[in-house]
Parts: C-alpha cells; structure tokens; sequence
C-alpha cells in the first residue's frame, strides 16, 4: 500500500513539475484525466486492506483514505472540481 500511495505522490509531483516548466501544457479541463485509474487503483488497495484489518482504528482510517480516492476518481470521470460550479 504505502508504494501504491508513494508512487501516486511521486507521479503527481513530476507532472506538476513538467506542467510548471513547460514541458506539457496545462489543461483547464479537471486536473489530469488519467489520475482516475491511479485513484481507483488507491481505493481499490486501500480498502482492501481496510477490510481486512484486524484492528479498529486501522480500519477507521483506512476507511477514510479509501473515501478520498473514491470522490477524487469521480470528481475527474464527472468533469467537475468542488468550486467550478
């Protein structure tokens, strides 16, 4: 889980990077159509673990990090950011 969620990271930081110098143009669209597979494959990691966890504040937790993805993917397939109208 923790190379799944530190490879997301990784990859978010080199595309702010290549968008900051140039490289790639921004879009105006919602931040990066293809982080939806990345935000699935979270959710889908990150709730996996959480139901099999064996204590509850683990599972409390990784209850609400498998959240985050699940709204982050559908906020990037449904084409809108929270404040875009």
């Amino acid at each position: 889980m923790h190379r799944t969620w530190g490879s997301s990271w990784i990859g978010f930081s080199i595309l702010q990077l290549l968008m900051t110098t140039g490289t790639i143009p921004r879009t105006k669209a919602p931040p990066f159509p293809p982080w939806v597979f990345w935000f699935i494959a979270l959710a889908w990691i990150t709730g996996t673990i959480a139901v099999t966890a064996k204590n509850l504040a683990l599972t409390l937790t990784l209850g609400t990090l498998y959240l985050g993805p699940i709204f982050a993917a559908l906020v990037n397939l449904l084409g809108s950011s929270p404040g875009m109208g």
